[in-house]
C-alpha cells in the first residue's frame, strides 16, 4: 500500500453512491495506483454501475436502488486497505503525439509578454515536455495534463472568453488542456489541434484514460487544414502500448 493512498475519507453522495476522497498532492503514480484501484474495484463488485476518476477523488455509483449502501462503504475500505501495490506496476502508460497548429495561438502574444519569452520558445518548451493525463472533465473529454515547464506557466483569464474553439489547447497555471468542442474557458490559448478527440458515437467516447501521456508536436496552417478535413483514428498518434 503507498502510504498516502491509507489517507481516505468516504462521504455519501447519495442513496446509492459514494465518494472516496484521498489527502495527497498529485504525481505520476498517485495516477496509476487510483486508475488500478479503479480497474480492480469495477471487476470485484459487479453491484457497481460506474466509476468516475477525478484529482484525488473516485465516484462509486451503484445499480440498485435497494443497495445496503452502509455495507457498500465498508467493503469499499476494506478494499483500499488491501489493495496491492503490486499491480501498479503492470499498468502500461499509452503515449500519445499530438499535434498543434500554434499559430492559432490566441494568447501566445500575452504569453510571450508576461513569461518574456519568445513564441518560438514557448512554443518548444510546451513541445519539449511529456505530459501526464491526470484526469477528464470539466467538459466530456476535457483532458487535464501536467506539469507545464514553470517558465511558462501562465495564470487564467479573469474573465473568460465566450467562446473557445473545439480542439483549442490552452495553459493554466501548472497544467495544459485540450477542449474537445466549443466552449467558454478562461485559459490561455497557445495553439488548436485538428484531431477529434472526443466522439459521442464512439464507446468510449474519449479514447484516452487517466495515467496517458501526451506530447505535443507543431505543424503549420496546411496540415492543420489537411488533417482536419481527413478522417483518421486517434489510434494514428499512438505512439506506443
Amino acid at each position: 500500500m503507498i502510504k498516502e493512498l491509507s489517507d481516505f475519507k468516504i462521504h455519501l453522495s447519495s442513496p446509492i453512491s459514494l465518494l472516496v476522497e484521498w489527502n495527497f498532492k498529485l504525481s505520476v503514480i498517485h495516477i496509476k495506483s487510483l486508475q488500478v484501484l479503479k480497474n480492480q474495484l469495477l471487476k470485484k463488485d459487479k453491484d457497481i454501475q460506474y466509476l468516475t476518476l477525478a484529482f484525488n477523488t473516485l465516484l462509486v455509483k451503484y445499480k440498485n436502488l435497494d443497495i445496503d449502501i452502509l455495507k457498500k462503504e465498508n467493503q469499499i475500505k476494506s478494499f483500499i486497505n488491501s489493495f496491492d501495490t503490486k499491480n501498479i506496476e503492470n499498468f502500461k502508460n499509452r503515449q500519445f503525439k499530438i499535434p498543434v497548429c500554434y499559430e492559432y495561438g490566441l494568447d501566445l502574444k500575452h504569453i510571450s509578454n508576461q513569461t518574456e519569452l519568445s513564441k518560438p520558445e514557448i512554443i518548444q518548451l510546451h513541445t519539449e515536455q511529456v505530459y501526464s493525463l491526470f484526469f477528464i472533465g470539466f467538459l466530456p473529454g476535457f483532458l487535464y495534463l501536467g506539469d507545464v515547464d514553470k517558465r511558462i506557466q501562465v495564470a487564467r483569464h479573469q474573465t473568460p472568453r465566450q467562446k473557445v474553439e473545439k480542439g483549442s489547447v490552452g495553459i493554466a497555471e501548472n497544467q495544459t488542456g485540450i477542449y474537445p468542442m466549443s466552449s467558454p474557458g478562461g485559459w490561455q490559448i497557445i495553439g488548436q489541434t485538428p484531431v477529434e478527440l472526443f466522439d459521442v458515437d464512439q464507446n468510449p467516447p474519449s479514447p484516452f484514460r487517466p495515467g496517458d501521456k501526451i506530447q505535443f508536436y507543431a505543424i503549420d496552417q496546411s496540415e492543420f487544414d489537411r488533417l482536419k478535413n481527413t478522417e483518421i483514428s486517434i489510434e494514428k498518434f499512438k505512439h506506443n502500448d
